[in-house]
């Protein structure tokens, strides 16, 4: 993608913006005809217009109720941290698998 660069911070809600061609932060539904997204993450959201797990989690799967987007996610870190939680959360919330990747 051009204009993408690594800065340190985690943004989800920027990357499913961008997947999911969502509009604005109060998110009521997706512009997308994906079917399928795989999310790659190392980190809870820390950066971004939503940074709040519990925030980014409902938006999303309120949001896919109508979608039925399966939201797969690849975490590479930790088994037991608030990140991989979050992740599997998020998949598992929206029709898809979550996947560790041991680091």
């Amino acid at each position: 993608m051009r204009g993408v660069c690594a800065s340190g911070g985690t943004n989800l809600f920027g990357a499913l913006e961008a997947a999911l061609r969502i509009r604005g932060v109060a998110v009521d539904r997706f512009y997308t005809d994906a079917d399928t997204v795989f999310l790659l993450s190392d980190g809870a959201p820390t950066v971004g217009a939503v940074v709040d797990p519990e925030t980014l989690a409902e938006a999303i799967s309120s949001a896919n109720l109508g979608s039925r987007i399966a939201l797969h996610g690849i975490y590479f870190g930790p088994a037991n941290s608030p990140a991989a939680e979050f992740m599997q959360r998020l998949s598992g919330g929206n029709y898809g698998e979550f996947r560790r990747v041991a680091p």
